[in-house]
């Protein structure tokens, strides 16, 4: 500081040594406001990134989610569906494959003709009536 001061006033001898306080604390007020706008910048970066990520997850989330109502809408018994991956979920992991899968659904919904399933987000039909299998497949196959 005494360095400072004294390279100043041998600069400018007209420069009182109060005046020269000032311009110091001036400059170091600055340097702290330019600091503290650099963290309100940050703190601003971080908020608008955290509302960004949850203004897409959210978008993405009613995307997957936009045809679960589906098989309500028909009366038709479905399986509750998780968002994201439908009812596959645990084909989606690989932990079962998708046979096996479909056999249990098939086996817990034997007693009724048909049950409603979403892979991913799209409707699937899993009939489960012998009957209805025929008529399907051979009478009205056109």
């Amino acid at each position: 500081m005494k360095f400072c001061r004294s390279v100043l006033l041998d600069a400018h001898p007209h420069i009182q040594g109060h005046r020269i306080q000032n311009i110091l604390l001036n400059t170091i007020s600055t340097l702290y406001i330019f600091r503290t706008e650099i963290m309100l910048n940050f703190e601003f970066l971080i908020l608008v990134l955290v509302v960004s990520l949850s203004a897409f997850f959210l978008a993405l989330y009613l995307y997957f989610t936009r045809n679960f109502k589906f098989w309500q809408k028909l009366g038709v018994p479905y399986v509750t569906p998780t968002p994201f991956v439908g009812n596959l979920k645990q084909c989606a992991f690989q932990n079962v494959n998708i046979g096996k899968h479909l056999q249990q659904i098939y086996e817990q919904h034997s007693d009724k003709p048909c049950v409603g399933l979403f892979s991913f987000d799209k409707p699937i039909l899993l009939i489960c009536d012998l009957e209805l299998v025929k008529n399907i497949l051979v009478k009205n196959f056109q």
